[in-house]
Formats: C-alpha cells, sequence, structure tokens
C-alpha cells in the first residue's frame, strides 16, 4: 500500500577557471499511500544543501489522485519552495477534476505557478503564471461498422496570464 523513494548524493567542489563550485548535499524523499487500485495520496521533499553558509534550497509539497466508480477523477498537488532572498509567492499548484466514460469526456484543470517557486532539482516550464483549461469530448462507438470503429467530436479550451493577469 506504500511505495517509498530516497535518494541522497554529495557533489564534491570544482574550481573551472576563475569559477568555483561549491560542494552540495543533495536529497529526494517520496513517500505515496495507495487506497485502491486507482486512488493515491503522496508527499515529496527535495533538499539542497550547499557548503557555503545560507546557500540551499527546499521544495515539498503533497499530491494526490482521487478516482470514483471509474469515471470521476481529481488530481491535485501543492508544492512550496524555500531559497534564500526569495520569499512570497513560493508555491506551485494543480487542481484537475474530469468525468471520463465510454462516450463522452469532460475535464477542467487549474495550474498556477508564483513568481518565487524555485524548484533547483526540477524544473518548471513557466514561471509566474496561471493557466486554466477545459476539456469536452464525445467519442461515439459505431458498433455496427467494420471500417469505422468511433468517432471524436472534441473541444478544449486553455488560458495563461501572466503574474500581473496579463494573457498571455
Amino acid at each position: 500500500k506504500y511505495d517509498t523513494g530516497f535518494l541522497a548524493m554529495k557533489t564534491e567542489s570544482l574550481n573551472v577557471g576563475t569559477r568555483s563550485i561549491p560542494a552540495n548535499n543533495y536529497l529526494v524523499s517520496r513517500v505515496k499511500r495507495t487506497f485502491s487500485t486507482s486512488s493515491w495520496l503522496g508527499g515529496i521533499v527535495t533538499n539542497r544543501d550547499s557548503t557555503v553558509p545560507g546557500d540551499f534550497n527546499r521544495v515539498y509539497g503533497a499530491d494526490g489522485h482521487f478516482q470514483f466508480y471509474d469515471r470521476l477523477e481529481f488530481d491535485s498537488y501543492l508544492l512550496k519552495s524555500e531559497t534564500p532572498g526569495k520569499s512570497g509567492k513560493d508555491q506551485a499548484r494543480r487542481f484537475q477534476t474530469a468525468w471520463r466514460d465510454d462516450e463522452f469526456v469532460a475535464s477542467a484543470e487549474y495550474n498556477a505557478v508564483q513568481t518565487n517557486f524555485n524548484p533547483e532539482m526540477g524544473f518548471i516550464r513557466r514561471r509566474d503564471n496561471t493557466q486554466y483549461g477545459s476539456e469536452v469530448s464525445w467519442e461515439p462507438r459505431l458498433r455496427k461498422s467494420r471500417t469505422i470503429r468511433n468517432l471524436i467530436f472534441s473541444t478544449s479550451m486553455d488560458y495563461y496570464a501572466s503574474g500581473l493577469g496579463k494573457v498571455e
């Protein structure tokens, strides 16, 4: 019922020309609890500590996926980062819900990455933005046809806004 992962790594300091890269200790830890064949709740922590005093980066948060009746699903995460010199507006979050059955799909999604969210041991595609998305599709199956098995009629919308609310 539990999935766990743990990784610790250390790098040595390095001098490249006039540039000096300090030694770092890295840690990644993950735990996930499965509730049924398709629902789970988890948490993650990443940590980088340098040999330079006050030089570190931490990200921690929780995520979950819940599915009911094999059709209704909710997927979400909330992450926070800590980096010296960056305070406030340091979260990334997502909420997605969907209804999926044999012929009909409807989903809605919200993603936000704040200005100071800084996952040094990961990546983000865009910083300082909010995204709203939705999709609706009807996928009828043609059971009597030997040539065409199903049709897909779909529409979707994505809306991106910068941290200042400007549409991107």
